[in-house]
């Protein structure tokens, strides 16, 4: 069976790759069945948290359980197929040792083994068993796992990219990406191998247990009078051994805390020539580390030593007890090695259990951090509004105000009841200092935020009412800091459109930059590593990028602030933006007026 599943997984792999490849074109697509889709756990969700009873870590198992159970309807037979592996080749590891001691028993008669063949072929049937049941659980649960997590990192990324820009911006990016990546894994490991591996061990436990008892019952009733000695001495050691690791967690975040308060403030600092007292502190810190990381290595150093002392005393005492009933024939030499066999796997099944449920717990919260993506509603729609069949290109604030959420009570906002009104083909310059709200002016512009008060008008229309697709193909941004990806230069100018390989040169050309496109080693198949980009080339891609997108509105973010070193590169953006801006409504905004004329100036424009 799961070798079948393997050699069907080309086309459903390359299928799963397609859609995935379409993620970057799901705006584009305007978002139709493939979001829907990624988005229908949604409803499920809902409907679990309604129907949800019991206490609140059961129901929160009982809600992740439902949405993985629901994200795997496609799945479902792949994942019963691989749990019926466990049932065939978890007993298998049980039964063997019962073959291994008839073999020791039929080698112990005087007259030689008479049922030797016949055990050794039983035990070769059962590992040829073991082995093909081993196999395909761990095909199916590859596949499962694998698919699971395909879906989390699709639907998680599909809602991030419909999310407001200040959610994400506003949840550090990294960390965004890398909570996709790590908490996804978590998931797919917890629904499908660990699942596995802890329905494998119960079956061991459970069955183990039983031929224990079959064996021989006095040696288990020994082993079962031991067992909460056992247990509370496990006890013990994870608290004391948990408390230390928190302790030892907390001094060195500290240390790490004390470390980037320093070097965050190192101006302060270095004027106050406190290094050497700094360094002391942190000296101080450290050692302080060092003593809580020993105690914590010397308690965990006893607990394991006590733990195998325990369980080694216990063995001995379950051998020496065992000799005693061979030695009053109340069981033979192969059952006590059978016995001691058994018992030794069931002790390494129940090991397993702890630190896989306790994955398995954190696997909880990674679900609910993806679900509270997958389930988060925008606050700016991504799709569906009114489109003119022509865009005039007249812009108009009516006394706007937007403060961004994470500016302090009672600051003033970002923007403050401006009133701007920008005619179609106009050019207009914003002038102010830095934060006075220039950015914040053009996001507004781009609606990318929405204002708290008044309105923002294209074409005497509020901007919200408008299909944003449509409206970001109307508006096209020259950003201060110009964004190059990691691909080639013509990736990078067609950002956002699908032109041919001529309007790609056309369009550099516009913007001054195709002779230094030319005479990199590979043209416009150069890949580019965007931190090492000069800054004129990466001015001038962006231009491009504007021009070639060919939007009625173009917003130039401070760009002639800070041009190009050389004269030549900076006459040739300064001409190229002008070029742009003709026949558009233009809106370019800057720090001091000065910048803005002299940028100009040395354009000669």
């Amino acid at each position: 069976a799961g070798m079948a599943v393997l050699l069907k997984e080309e086309g459903d792999y390359s299928q799963l790759a397609i859609d995935i490849s379409e993620i970057s074109e799901m705006l584009e697509d305007e978002q139709t069945a493939g979001s829907e889709d990624d988005l229908s756990l949604a409803a499920a969700a809902r409907s679990s948290n309604k129907t949800g009873k019991g206490t609140p870590a059961t129901s929160e198992w009982r809600q992740q359980l439902g949405r993985i159970w629901h994200t795997l309807a496609d799945d479902q037979w792949l994942g019963a197929a691989a749990m019926a592996c466990c049932f065939v080749g978890a007993p298998i590891e049980v039964v063997q040792f019962i073959y291994a001691g008839m073999v020791m028993d039929d080698c112990a008669i005087p007259d030689g083994p008479s049922s030797l063949g016949e055990y050794i072929a039983v035990l070769v049937a059962l590992y040829l068993i073991e082995a093909v049941a081993a196999a395909s659980q761990l095909i199916l649960t590859t596949v499962v796992s694998e698919r699971l997590g395909a879906w989390l990192r699709r639907a998680a990324f599909a809602s991030a990219l419909q999310q407001e820009v200040l959610f994400i911006e506003g949840k550090r990016v990294e960390e965004l990406a890398s909570s996709l990546e790590r908490d996804a894994q978590r998931v797919q490991d917890a629904a499908t191998v660990q699942l596995c591996q802890v329905v494998h061990s119960l079956i061991q436990g459970l069955v183990g247990t039983v031929f224990l008892l079959v064996l021989s019952w006095k040696l288990t009733l020994i082993g079962l009078a031991i067992l909460p000695v056992m247990a509370l001495l496990m006890l013990v050691q994870s608290t004391v051994v948990q408390s230390y690791s928190r302790r030892a967690v907390d001094v060195l975040e500290q240390v790490s805390a004390f470390a980037l308060e320093v070097l965050t403030h190192i101006r302060t600092v270095r004027s106050m020539g406190k290094e050497g007292k700094e360094r002391a502190r942190f000296g101080t810190q450290v050692l302080q580390a060092y003593e809580v990381c020993k105690r914590m290595g010397i308690a965990h150093a006893v607990a394991d030593a006590t733990g195998v002392l325990v369980l080694k005393l216990s063995l001995m005492l379950a051998i020496f007890y065992g000799a005693s009933l061979v030695h009053h024939n109340d069981i033979s030499g192969g059952v006590l090695a059978s016995y001691a066999l058994i018992a030794m796997q069931v002790v390494m099944a129940a090991s397993v259990l702890p630190p896989v449920l306790a994955d398995m717990r954190n696997a909880v919260l990674a679900a609910r951090r993806l679900a509270e993506l997958i389930d988060r509603q925008q606050q700016i729609n991504v799709k569906g509004g009114l489109t003119l069949p022509r865009c005039e290109g007249r812009l108009e604030l009516k006394d706007v105000s937007f403060a961004y959420p994470a500016q302090l009570e009672g600051a003033p906002p970002a923007v403050h009841r401006v009133n701007l009104s920008v005619e179609p083909g106009m050019h207009m310059a914003v002038v102010g200092a830095e934060g006075a709200g220039k950015s914040t002016l053009l996001a507004l512009l781009e609606r990318l935020v929405d204002p708290q008060e008044g309105l923002v008008l294209l074409d005497d229309t509020d901007m919200s009412s408008f299909d944003p697709y449509w409206l970001h193909y109307q508006v096209a941004l020259i950003p201060a800091h110009p964004v190059l990806f990691s691909a080639s230069v013509a990736s990078n100018i067609a950002f956002g459109s699908s032109p041919s390989a001529a309007q790609v040169q056309q369009a550099a050309s516009a913007a001054g930059v195709h002779h230094r496109i030319a005479a990199l080693a590979d043209g416009y198949d150069t890949e580019l590593v965007p931190t090492h980009v000069d800054r004129a080339l990466a001015q001038g891609i962006a231009v491009a990028r504007a021009v070639l997108k060919d939007a009625r509105i173009l917003l130039i973010d401070d760009l002639l602030a800070a041009p190009p070193a050389d004269l030549a590169d900076a006459r040739a953006l300064s001409r190229a933006v002008e070029a742009a801006c003709r026949g558009r409504t233009a809106l370019s905004v800057a720090r001091e007026l000065r910048d803005y004329q002299r940028g100009a100036a040395r354009a000669g424009v």
